[in-house]
């Protein structure tokens, strides 16, 4: 490594797109925080991802990033700084940096992005190129005639790509777990807002904005629900996102019309990424696809029931790789994980994720925090 990296004192986070990917990049900010205890360190990032930014205690400034790419290059440029990390895989943002005129620029290499970097970094584990599976597959491997071409284990969990390119400049391995502050004011804000008076409260997340071969059936989220509401005498909350509102809002009529009483609220649409944090933290349990909102969840502070089918746990389980924190409810099926968006058949990897499967692995977390 050389000196400019070692003595950089400004130092840009160039940070990802989506919120599921923002918070797995967490212990990297952690880990470039404490290689760097007296750098001044800014964070470049979408505007609708600043809210779970905002208290980092790693991070001394947040820019907003502008759709104009000149416009970002200005930005940067404004600021001078000395090093620069660009955690998206993409050409845009290795052109960001350079146009910015940062002096050492730190990424994944690639064909052609490495001319806007100076220090490029191997994939990890980049044996393993990861594909959809195709329909024609699918169909192959659930008639036997083919075997699923992936194997994971925790080593290849998103966590280690972000890792990997802050080790490049002096980071640590030790790895923080990925963490949202939230303050007391944000919890009984929301606990009023959203009229949330049982301190029995768990959440479900049944939408994922990938597509409808990550969500499990909402017919099993509102029985799932309806189960714990009769073990534990909990409230459940329902969120999600505005394309989520028709699936809340059946979600939580079959809950309450079947318990006869209003045990559930629908909250999809009507949070900020604050607010969200805010509820997931006053939960005891949240039960989720794979997807954003389950990575929240459990930065948050709230405990996760997670639910994979046509993805894989090994690759963007919540909290950290390996971890017993939150549970984890996996298909088997023979062709899980297929990383489609839509199902190529019957749906079979979350139709075999049963209510019984889901409901135990909520009990347990509650048992062990005693809250049952």
């Amino acid at each position: 490594m050389n000196s400019e990296i070692q003595q950089a004192k400004k130092i840009l986070i160039r940070g990802v797109n989506w919120l599921g990917d923002a918070v797995m990049s967490m212990p990297s900010v952690s880990a470039l925080r404490a290689a760097f205890p007296d750098a001044t360190i800014a964070l470049l990032t979408h505007k609708k991802l600043i809210d779970i930014w905002m208290k980092n205690p790693d991070l001394n400034e947040i820019i907003p990033l502008e759709e104009n790419l000149c416009s970002v290059a200005k930005k940067i440029r404004h600021h001078k700084f000395d090093l620069a990390i660009a955690f998206p895989n993409s050409h845009r943002s290795a052109i960001e940096l350079w146009l910015g005129g940062v002096k050492e620029r730190v990424g994944y290499n690639g064909f052609l992005r490495s001319l806007f970097l100076t220090r490029t970094v191997d994939q990890p584990h980049k044996f393993v190129k990861l594909k959809k599976l195709t329909p024609r597959l699918v169909k192959s491997i659930i008639e036997g005639k083919s075997k699923h071409p992936y194997a994971f284990d925790s080593r290849f969990h998103h966590i280690h790509n972000y890792l990997a390119l802050v080790r490049a400049v002096g980071a640590k391995e030790k790895i923080a777990e990925p963490r949202i502050e939230v303050i007391w004011d944000e919890l009984m804000e929301a606990k009023n807002k959203f009229n949330l008076k049982n301190s029995n409260l768990i959440a479900i997340n049944p939408g994922a904005e990938y597509g409808p071969a990550k969500r499990w059936l909402k017919e099993r989220f509102a029985q799932a629900a309806i189960e714990l509401c009769k073990k534990t005498n909990c409230d459940i909350c329902i969120t999600g996102g505005k394309g989520d509102l028709l699936r809340c809002l059946e979600i939580a009529r079959t809950i309450n019309e079947k318990l006869g009483k209003m045990a559930a609220v629908n909250l999809s649409g009507q949070t900020t990424l604050r607010e969200l944090c805010a509820v997931f933290k006053l939960c005891n349990v949240v039960i989720s696809n794979d997807t954003g909102p389950m990575h929240l969840a459990a930065a948050s502070g709230s405990r996760v029931v997670a639910i994979f089918g046509s993805t894989s746990p090994e690759l963007t389980r919540p909290g950290l790789p390996g971890s017993t924190r939150h549970a984890i409810v996996k298909s088997t099926q023979p062709c899980s994980p297929c990383f489609l968006r839509n199902c190529p058949i019957d749906f079979r990897c979350m139709r075999s994720i049963t209510v019984e499967q889901v409901v135990n692995a909520a009990m347990r977390l509650l048992s062990e925090q005693n809250k049952i």
